[in-house]
């Protein structure tokens, strides 16, 4: 069985396991907003007890629990040629959410918790076998989920690279029938707007009703396309101010890692994060001031889901996560110092 006809399978047999339960959505919401409030509490109320009781990690153990990059890398650009049509057709295809089958990725966004299986293709076409530059970039987000449409028909493509909006076209929906209804959602991009977004730092994506981030394999995959140089994704980020009190400068985490007694949490341009606890459990988070909040779904079916808030002050970032299981939870708790 090919992995799209197994990805068709488990969307199956997920969404006969949720299938009435989309009017409990906006109760599950609701009590995960509950549960952040409450970590978000206790954090800031322990937060001075707790700092002061941060002792520095052994230094094997802390060498064994750095995160390891992403075990998946794209592969390297596609090139086909038509002797008929006198064509020749470059194109790269990166997977951007996939919660259940390999690889497994997750996805910050309104995408979090919707089951889908996202992949994007870019490619562009030139006539004859001599390489040429692109002028135009087609974009396609390639779509398995429970029914025939997922994003909708033709719906509004907006990016936002380093926030500055970029407002292409609408896209084009086509669905085929490839055992089940594949969704392709395609846009055509011209050359200078998809320069200034695989050169931008962080870059957002609005399909229709759901945003996300971008991360840096699927930036690096377009850099690659193009036959651009590849931005490392692990490479941290300076530390930048984006907020200031009087006592107080609060630092953006994006592109950080930071190093705990027990833990390493690392988190990656794009939303996502991973947390070593000693195996590396993938995650998406999202900062709002000194606030950072994390989410740890369901993988390897271990039925284990994790909320978790973290506080940063100054150079400590201090995190409780709270996962949810079969048979009962369990708290974590841990104090951070920023890794230079």
């Amino acid at each position: 069985m090919n992995l799209e006809k197994l990805a068709l399978t488990f969307v199956a047999a997920a969404m006969i396991v949720c299938f009435g339960q989309g009017s409990a959505a906006l109760g599950q919401n609701a009590k995960d907003r509950k549960t952040l409030d409450e970590l978000e509490t206790r954090v800031r109320r322990d937060f001075d007890e707790l700092a002061a009781k941060y002792r520095p990690p052994n230094p094997k153990k802390a060498a064994a629990v750095t995160p390891a990059p992403l075990a998946w890398t794209p592969p390297p650009p596609s090139s086909s040629y038509d002797k008929f049509k006198d064509i020749t057709t470059v194109q790269v295809t990166t997977p951007l959410y996939h919660p259940i089958t390999e690889p497994k990725l997750t996805a910050g966004g309104s995408l979090r918790g919707t089951i889908a299986h996202i992949d994007i293709i870019a490619t562009y076409s030139y006539t004859g076998q001599m390489p040429v530059s692109p002028s135009t970039v087609t974009l396609i987000f390639k779509t398995i989920s429970s029914g025939s449409s997922f994003f909708g028909p033709n719906p509004s493509f907006i990016v936002l690279a380093d926030g500055k909006r970029i407002v292409l076209d609408n896209m084009v929906q086509s669905i085929r029938y490839e055992g089940a209804p594949v969704e392709y959602e395609a846009i055509n991009v011209p050359i200078q707007p998809f320069l200034q977004i695989i050169n931008a730092d962080v870059v957002e994506a609005q399909i229709g009703q759901f945003d996300f981030p971008i991360p840096d394999l699927q930036i690096n995959a377009f850099r690659a396309l193009l036959s651009l140089p590849q931005r490392p994704a692990s490479e941290p980020s300076k530390v930048q101010p984006i907020a200031e009190t009087s006592k107080l400068r609060l630092t953006d985490v994006a592109g950080s890692t930071w190093q705990g007694a027990n833990f390493t949490l690392a988190f990656q341009r794009g939303g996502i994060a991973s947390l070593m606890l000693p195996r590396e459990r993938p995650g998406t988070w999202v900062q709002t001031g000194d606030k950072v909040e994390l989410e740890f779904p369901y993988i390897d079916f271990d039925a284990v889901r994790g909320l978790g808030v973290g506080v940063i002050k100054d150079d400590t970032l201090v995190v409780e996560i709270k996962f949810f299981g079969l048979f009962g939870g369990a708290r974590v708790v841990e104090v951070f110092k920023r890794k230079e």
